[in-house]
């Protein structure tokens, strides 16, 4: 009897704290895509990373160069912005993968205990 409560009170833990985590991680990935598909990119650059493109003006490079510098410096930027947001959706989609497996496998036992 006392073994089947404690595992009734581990499942019900479980299961608990599983739909914080998913939920916490459907935030993550809310405000994750929320920030991509709102902030512009050159929003992006200009809150964050507007002394990269500075950084062009105060080498020791011609003139006809700085556009360019900018330019490029500007593409790096945008390539990085979606590399990193690809690779923290893959990795928040692993965490909500897990957490829905926790709980889809702890919840019904839990239920029919309760039972």
């Amino acid at each position: 009897m006392e073994k089947n409560r404690l595992f009734n009170i581990y499942l019900g833990v479980v299961s608990f704290f599983s739909i914080i985590a998913i939920a916490i991680t459907l935030w993550v990935i809310i405000t994750m895509f929320g920030r991509f598909f709102i902030i512009s990119d050159d929003e992006y650059i200009a809150s964050r990373y507007y002394y990269k493109l500075d950084n062009c003006e105060d080498s020791d490079i011609k003139e006809e160069e700085v556009e360019s510098c900018k330019i490029e410096a500007r593409k790096k930027l945008i390539t990085e912005r979606r590399f990193r947001l690809k690779e923290s959706a893959i990795s928040a989609w692993g965490w909500l993968v897990v957490f829905l497996l926790l709980f889809g496998f702890h919840y019904p036992k839990f239920k029919r205990f309760k039972e």
